[in-house]
């Protein structure tokens, strides 16, 4: 919600941030991607949205941004009753801590609603706070927002943000994954070779797992680079383990 069409991005990512954030729950199943964003913006009947989606609950909200400023409105609505279960407004200062912890404040206060019992795991992994550099946060939502487009340019131009946000953060994990999967998505077209793919998205997943071990985006991506290496049988024994985790 912005005069600003640019700032598109940066709506989109929070809002993809915040549903990344509820995945991350484990008594919580949330409908991807694909499949919530594309009711963005309509003005369709929640109980229709619910039953495409295949949910009983839905979260809806706007976010604005102006200059140094953001505000996020939410609403946690029971389709089949009709009624709120909860909603809030956060406004504040745009500092990524500030973006991450309004992330895990809304993750939290979802599972609380739906009485999902948090394991520490899930505690631990929503208070972690991946970037303090509000700037790098920006750039990397731009960059993961960009990669969306899929097209050849697209990727080039995402790459280039990402090398950019971890000189900003070196110890940026996510950045260091997505810049493996958006190199990953090169090989695949074929605009980047194996050799290339294996040394330099090989970097890019080294580095992430130096900085969690348990990355499970790190470990996905680690599964990809040693298939296009030909070592199939430790692909599958990293694919497993990004799944236990």
């Amino acid at each position: 919600m912005s005069s600003d069409p640019e700032q598109e991005y940066f709506s989109d990512g929070i809002s993809e941030e915040i549903l990344n954030a509820l995945a991350r729950v484990k008594e919580l199943k949330v409908a991807g991607r694909t499949s919530s964003f594309a009711f963005k913006g309509q003005n369709q009947d929640l109980r229709v949205i619910a039953e495409k989606l295949g949910v009983a609950t839905v979260l809806e909200g706007g976010v604005q941004r102006a200059g140094d400023r953001y505000r996020i409105n939410v609403q946690l609505i029971n389709t089949a009753a009709e009624g709120h279960l909860w909603a809030n407004t956060y406004d504040s200062e745009l500092t990524a801590e500030n973006v991450f912890d309004v992330q895990s404040d809304i993750a939290r206060t979802i599972a609380n609603a739906l009485q999902a019992e948090l394991s520490p795991s899930d505690v631990a992994t929503l208070q972690t706070v991946p970037t303090t550099s509000t700037a790098a946060l920006e750039k990397y939502l731009l960059a993961m927002q960009v990669a969306k487009r899929r097209s050849y340019d697209a990727l080039r131009q995402a790459e280039a943000y990402l090398v950019d946000v971890t000189r900003m953060d070196a110890s940026f994990a996510d950045a260091w994954v997505g810049l493996a999967q958006i190199r990953g998505e090169l090989f695949m077209t074929g605009a980047l070779d194996a050799q290339r793919y294996i040394d330099d998205a090989g970097a890019a997943v080294q580095r992430a797992l130096e900085l969690d071990p348990r990355d499970a985006g790190a470990l996905a991506e680690r599964a990809r680079v040693m298939t296009a290496d030909g070592r199939t049988g430790l692909a599958e024994e990293s694919f497993r383990t990004a799944l236990e985790i």
